[in-house]
C-alpha cells in the first residue's frame, strides 16, 4: 500500500511540474506576443505623430501663402 501511495504522490509532482512547464511555456509566449504587439502600436502611433507633425507643418505653410487676386486677375489676363 505504501508503495502505491509512494508513486502515486511521484506520478501527482511530475504531473505537476510538466503542467508548470507548459504553463511558463505559453506565458512566455504571450508574453513575447504582447511585446511585439507593443512595439508595433508604438511604431503606429510614432509614425501618426509623424504624420500630425507633418500635416500642422503643411498647414502652417497654408497659411503663410498669400493668394493676392490682383496676381491672379493678372496671370489671367497673359491669356487673352
Amino acid at each position: 500500500m505504501d508503495h502505491g501511495l509512494k508513486r502515486l504522490i511521484e506520478t501527482l509532482d511530475w504531473s505537476y511540474e510538466e503542467v508548470l512547464k507548459e504553463v511558463r511555456k505559453d506565458l512566455e509566449l504571450d508574453k513575447a506576443i504582447l511585446e511585439k504587439t507593443l512595439e508595433e502600436t508604438i511604431n503606429v502611433v510614432q509614425g501618426e505623430s509623424e504624420l500630425k507633425k507633418t500635416l500642422e507643418e503643411a498647414k502652417k505653410l497654408l497659411t503663410v501663402i498669400e493668394v493676392k487676386p490682383e496676381k491672379v486677375e493678372a496671370n489671367l489676363l497673359n491669356f487673352r
